[in-house]
């Protein structure tokens, strides 16, 4: 079960060398939504939060929303010779996408977010919600997790 070959690259012109129309590398890329139009590496007066203020947010409320022995466990599942308990595990990596998230937007020049992460907590419960047969409720966790970039 191999995959297909790769296609061909496109050919360059020798005297071409200087990439300041195309930012990454010569490779021609096309924004994928609505914040790769602002420029988050700079002040701006729009009120609108950048993507990984929102995935901040999202951690903010899960902080809220937990209970705090939940939490309490969680932290104590962080020292040595513990399993990782699936909360600090979501928190973590969450932290994790959002500083990769904020890297590729605030990249000079500005890089092209081509990740989803879906954290633990939220795989679990998107897995639980598609075996009960509750697919729109599913679809809908799906969409929140793509809320901090603007879609739909």
């Amino acid at each position: 079960s191999h995959s297909p070959p790769l296609p061909a690259l496109p050919e360059r012109e020798e005297d071409d060398d200087d990439d300041e129309g195309e930012p990454h590398g010569g490779v021609i890329t096309t924004p994928q939504g609505p914040w790769s139009a602002q420029d988050y590496g700079q002040e701006s007066t729009q009120p609108q939060l950048a993507p990984w203020q929102r995935i901040h947010a999202q951690l903010l409320h899960w902080a809220v929303i937990w209970p705090q022995p939940e939490l309490d466990v969680a932290l104590n599942s962080t020292t040595r010779g513990q399993q990782v308990d699936e909360i600090a595990l979501s928190i973590w990596t969450t932290q994790t996408y959002k500083r990769y998230v904020r890297a590729r937007l605030t990249d000079n020049p500005v890089g092209i977010v081509d990740r989803l992460f879906v954290p633990p907590n939220m795989a679990d419960a998107i897995s639980n919600a598609v075996y009960n047969g509750q697919h729109g409720n599913a679809c809908g966790m799906l969409r929140s997790l793509w809320a901090p970039f603007g879609l739909p």
